[in-house]
This record gives structure tokens, sequence and C-alpha cells, in this order.
């Protein structure tokens, strides 16, 4: 990222000199709780794996944890499905996740420094592809969602090409095609929006 950005909440990170791993909690400005260059304008709170404790640092003193990390133990989320077939909550949305609120960069930052290293691209994929699924099941509603599918169909297709020349191409592109078969066959999308 560059140095003007900033990573979105929850971002699993590692100390680079302490070694301590955690999640982005927020950014602060309070030069009284600095450490490393006090030059910058802000640095961020992290909250540490495996405690309560908050600790600040600055950006070049974090690495971003790109793979495996951990899901917040302080994050709920309730993952069972409602009487009206809706999932109340997925662990991907506890994470930030949304379409309202969120431009398709937000959401894509949200997806790639925060979702996929902890949920894992497949799981990423399975969980936007049964919120999609749940949406279309009942053809009144699907109108409803219109706006929100294009917004899914086309994180889909940013998590397809992050996955490029990995192990889990082939299984992520094709479990995206057969959805993206269901919202054509729907007219939900046009061919335009395909992967």
């Amino acid at each position: 990222m560059a140095s003007d950005d900033i990573w979105p909440l929850h971002t699993p990170v590692r100390h680079k000199k302490e070694g301590y791993t955690g999640w982005i909690h927020a950014t602060t400005t309070m030069k009284e709780v600095f450490t490393g260059d006090l030059s910058v304008k802000w640095q961020y709170t992290i909250r540490v794996q495996g405690s309560e404790q908050l600790k600040v640092a600055g950006a070049d003193d974090l690495e971003w944890i790109e793979s495996q990390a951990s899901f917040p133990n302080y994050v709920m989320y309730k993952e069972s499905i409602s009487d009206k077939n809706y999932l109340q909550e997925t662990r991907l949305h506890a994470l930030g996740y949304q379409i309202s609120d969120l431009n398709s960069q937000e959401r894509w930052n949200i997806l790639k420094f925060v979702a996929i290293p902890m949920l894992g691209a497949k799981e990423v994929v399975r969980t936007v592809m049964a919120v999609i699924s749940s949406r279309i099941a009942r053809p009144a509603n699907a109108d409803k969602f219109r706006h929100a599918i294009r917004a899914w169909n086309k994180d889909l297709n940013a998590i397809v090409l992050h996955c490029k020349g990995t192990e889990d191409e082939a299984s992520i592109y094709s479990s995206v095609s057969y959805i993206q078969r269901k919202l054509l066959d729907a007219k939900m999308i046009d061919k335009k929006d395909l992967v």
C-alpha cells in the first residue's frame, strides 16, 4: 500500500521488530502514544492477538499478514440461517464487507487485506455465492437486489483475478463461472459482466 493509504479495520498485521501479531483497530493522531518514527501525522492502534491490549505502531513498523491469518476472536457474528432463508450474518460481513456504505475500492481493500488472508479466497467466494443464491431464490426479491448482485459479481471477478496463478485458481474460477451462469440466465448480469 502507498504510504498515504490506510489499511482497513481488522487487517492482520505483525510488528516487524517486536514480533507481536494482531489486527488494525484504528488510527490515532495522539503524538503522546506514538512509537518508532514520531514525525508521522498518524499511527495505527493494533489489537494484540491473545489479549485485550492495544498497542500503537507506525505503518513502517508493521507488515501485512497476507495468508493464513487468524480470525479476530473479538469479532462476534451470528452465522445461523433465519426463517427467510437469509444468513443473519457471515464472518465476511463481520469483518466489514458490505455493499451499502462502501464503494468498490473500499470493498476490495477489505477483501484483499482482511477477508482473503483470514478466511481464504474459497470461503470468501462461497460466502458471496451463498448470499447471492439466497437473494435470487425468490424471483420477486431478485429485482430488489439487482444493484447488490452486480456489485457482488464485480467483487467475485476481482477475486478471480487476484487468485490467478495460485493453487485455488481453478476452483475459484469454476465456482464464480457457475454462479455467473445462474445470474446470466436470470438476467441479473450481462455477458460483459462475466469473468
